[in-house]
Parts: structure tokens; sequence; C-alpha cells
């Protein structure tokens, strides 16, 4: 029998068909009738959540070993976007949770493995990510937070100013130092339970325009460490951050994205049909036509950049030679950074021109989902913000080997 109460036991269904089956139940009933909730509140989505478990969709990245879905790039993707549909902030949520998953399942020790991922497949426990800090923003591979040797041994006192969903969390994958001596590119990784944090001003530190579910707060890691909860070599947490932590990272943030602007084109032109029905929209303007092709264009472009993506990500993974590290390889590197770039500017161009094309009522009107996707989107920018990502492009191309178009 199933542990999870609500997942489709159709035996005529593929396992990939379940798993859709699965995330648009969940993306069609609690997350849109949720979703206007969680924004106006700023409301972590606790029933989205509980849904996704209830699903089977908290454990679709970890090993089957584990109690785990262990689907392919495609599916994850798949199911981002259809969540992302109806209610950016949970599906953020839901692939932040999934790569912190995904980095647990490839590089932890087994006990750790055994912990972590079981409690995720058992209970739906939520695992959040503690890579920022105040000085160093989201430059993630450096860190200026270190350990102490004590008379109990290492111990970590570290402040995470941004925190995805940080008061429901039950483990924190975070960056540290080994030590104060050592330098600020030698990250470790490592995971803490919540019994080990404190929460920072929760109530008052997130009050945004946008993805408000998201609950991004301060956290305050405080604890002793020993060797079983460090995730990969210490040091060495730049080969976490390159293979997945990054690109599959990028890819569930752009999936997420794509899956609203292409929700939020099917509300506008839902409503454009509507209003041409009774008379309020001429629907053979040419100017109507240029501005919702402009929208489709954009729309067609992110998609067909994220597509293109995942395959690449797919090509390094089939890589059988193991004196190359396609995961390493500039041209990858540059091409994931301009994944993340491309897809956050022109989502929000889209839903930009949509907001103009739909009108004030249901384009502009607080509440309207258009509006809401709106000041979601205007976050994509800022989400490891681009600035940063075209300068490290920009270096990595003196370094880019040529290479076969």
């Amino acid at each position: 029998m199933s542990i999870y109460p609500e997942l489709a036991m159709d035996n005529n269904l593929t396992a990939h068909e379940k798993i859709i089956v699965n995330a648009r139940k969940v993306a069609e009933t609690t997350l849109r009738e949720r979703a206007c909730l969680v924004d106006s509140n700023a409301h972590f989505p606790v029933e989205g959540v509980k849904a996704l478990y209830d699903h089977g969709l908290m454990a679709l990245m970890s090993p089957k070993a584990y109690g785990g879905q262990e689907v392919d790039l495609g599916t994850f993707v798949e199911v981002a976007s259809i969540l992302a549909g109806e209610c950016l902030s949970t599906a953020l949520v839901w692939s932040m949770h999934s790569q912190q998953v995904a980095v647990v399942a490839q590089h932890a020790n087994p006990e750790l493995k055994e912990k972590i991922l079981r409690s995720v497949a058992e209970r739906g426990a939520f695992v959040a990510s503690a890579t920022t800090e105040a000085k160093g923003g989201g430059h993630i591979l450096t860190c200026s937070a270190a350990a102490e040797e004590r008379d109990e041994g290492l111990h970590i006192e570290r402040f995470s100013p941004i925190v995805t969903g940080g008061e429901y969390a039950e483990w924190f994958i975070a960056t540290i130092r080994t030590s104060k001596d050592i330098p600020m590119n030698e990250v470790s990784l490592v995971a803490i339970h919540k019994d080990d944090t404190h929460l920072v001003d929760e109530k008052n530190s997130w009050n945004v325009m946008g993805v408000r579910g998201t609950r991004s707060i301060a956290v305050q890691l405080s604890c002793a460490l020993d060797e079983g909860d460090f995730i990969g070599e210490k040091g060495k947490f730049k080969n976490v951050a390159l293979n997945p932590m990054i690109p599959l990272g990028h890819i569930a943030w752009s999936a997420c994205w794509y899956g609203a602007i292409w929700r939020a084109y099917k509300v506008m032109m839902k409503h454009l049909r509507e209003k041409g029905a009774h008379g309020g929209a001429d629907l053979k303007s040419d100017l109507i036509a240029e501005r919702i092709a402009q929208v489709r264009l954009e729309i067609d472009s992110v998609k067909a950049f994220l597509m293109y993506s995942v395959a690449e990500y797919n090509k390094v993974l089939d890589v059988k030679d193991n004196t190359y590290d396609g995961f390493a390889d500039t041209s990858f590197n540059i091409l994931i950074n301009n994944l993340k770039v491309m897809v956050s500017e022109h989502a929000f161009t889209a839903i930009d021109k949509m907001v103009q094309i739909a009108g004030i009522k249901t384009g502009y009107s607080t509440g309207a989902h258009i509006e809401r996707v709106f000041r979601d989107l205007r976050s994509a920018r800022l989400m490891y913000a681009n600035d940063k990502l075209i300068v490290a492009s920009g270096k990595l191309s003196f370094s880019e080997k040529t290479r076969a178009i």
C-alpha cells in the first residue's frame, strides 16, 4: 500500500502519467483555491505542501530506495511548470526543496541520506537552503561563516538573511567554512536539523511585492557538527554547486517562470474571447493581434531555451568519459547562467505585455490572476541577481574553448 494517501493508482497509466495526473490535481484544486490567500497574507503554503506530500510529489527527486519517485529532469520540469501555473510561490518553494533533496541524494553519506530522505518520503519534511549571507549576498561559492573548535567539538554560528520557508523547514542545507583560517572559497556543505536553529524576527521580516508565500525569512543556525553532518567533501562545495545545485536550481526556477506565464496567457486569452463574444473587444483588430503575437513569441522563446537547456543537461549526464566533467565545462555553465537571465527577463516582458492587453480590470486590479503573476515575476531578475550572472558569464567567456555549433 502506498504511503501517500492521494496517489493516483490507475494501473493503465505509466509512472510518468501518474505523476502528471497528481501534479494537475494539486494545482487545479488546492493551489488554485489557496493562491490568493497565500499571496495576500504572505502565508507559507502549508496546505499546498501537504497536498504535494499526499500526492507523492515532495519526494519526487529522491531515490526509490528511500521512498522517492526518482524522476528524470523532464518530468521534474513538467511538474514545476504545472504547479507554477496556479501558484508561483508554492511552485518555487517546492522546486527549491526538491533541489536540496537532489543534493542530499547525490552527495550525502548513507546515514544522512537515510535520515533526511526518509523524513521527506514518510512525513513530507521540508528541506530548506541556507546559503545566503548578509555580506556575500548570493555568491554561494564563497562563505564568511566559519566553525570553531570547542570542547564539545566543531561548532557553527551562522546567520542566513533569506531562507525560503525557514519557519517550516525540518532540515537546513547550509554552507560554512570549517575554520576561520581557511580561504573564503574553501566552502563546505552541512545538514542542520530545525532543533538547532533560531528564527529571526520571522513575523516582520518578509513583506514583499510578490512571491509572498515563499516566506523567505532570516534564520540563525547554531549547533555542534560531527563528521556525519557534512555533505560531500569538506572544502569542496564547488563540486556540489556545479552538480547538481546550480544547474538544477536555474532549470527549476525557469520551469516555474515558464509555467506561470503560460497559464497567465491562457487566462488572458479566455478573457479576450469572452469579452469579444459580448461585443467588448475587437478580436479582428490588427493591434490586438500583433500584441498577442508578441506575447506568444516571448513565451515560446522561453520554452525553447528551457527545453534546450534540459537537453544539454541530459547530454552531460549521459557522458561516460571519466576524464571529462561536463558540469564543470565553461560552455555549459555559461548556458545555465544565460538560461536564468533570459527566462527571468523574457517572462517578465511577457507578463508586462499581458497586463497592457488585458486592461485595468483583468490585468491590473489587485487579486486578478495576471496582476499577481506580474508582481511575482518581478522577483525573477532579483533571485540570484542577473547582473552577477552576466558578469560571471562574461568572465567565463575568456576561458571558453571554441566548440562546434
